[in-house]
């Protein structure tokens, strides 16, 4: 039963900071499988920018030399970046499965109380702490690595 109320605390604690940093807010009524869609929107969202991302290399070669030096930077950023997103994206996918058409507020009505989906706990947790994780080698926020 304490897991359980870790595993929800822990939620909550990520839906706040969703809401801080990324303008989404969870309220009473929102339905889990809207949390699970908007992941899936700013997975959308990352791919998206990858493409972008390489259209500006592909500009790049053709308004400079493409095998300049120039050329060789801009490409290896767009493709650093594309693999940062593309990580990004595909833990935000594994997030975008939480939920159904139940209200984030609603809970069981029976005295015993539900145990929580364990697969879904460890899919949630693996890609949140592979966000963490992968973010904090990026920023070279260290301390971080240890979530």
């Amino acid at each position: 039963m304490d897991v359980d109320r870790n595993a929800e605390n822990a939620f909550y604690s990520f839906l706040e900071l969703l809401s801080d940093t990324l303008g989404f807010t969870a309220k009473s009524t929102t339905k889990k499988e809207d949390v699970g869609g908007y992941f899936n929107s700013l997975g959308t969202k990352l791919g998206k920018a990858s493409a972008e991302l390489e259209e500006v290399a592909k500009k790049s070669e053709i308004e400079g030399a493409k095998d300049g030096l120039l050329n060789k930077v801009i490409k290896e950023a767009v493709d650093e970046a594309k693999a940062t997103l593309n990580t990004l994206k595909t833990h935000l996918e594994s997030l975008g499965q939480v939920g159904n058409a139940n209200k984030v507020e609603e809970a069981a009505s029976n005295q015993i109380g539900v145990s929580a989906d364990e697969n879904a706990l460890k899919v949630a947790h693996k890609s949140l702490k592979g966000i963490v994780k992968y973010l904090s080698i990026k920023l070279g926020i260290c301390w971080l690595v240890k979530f």
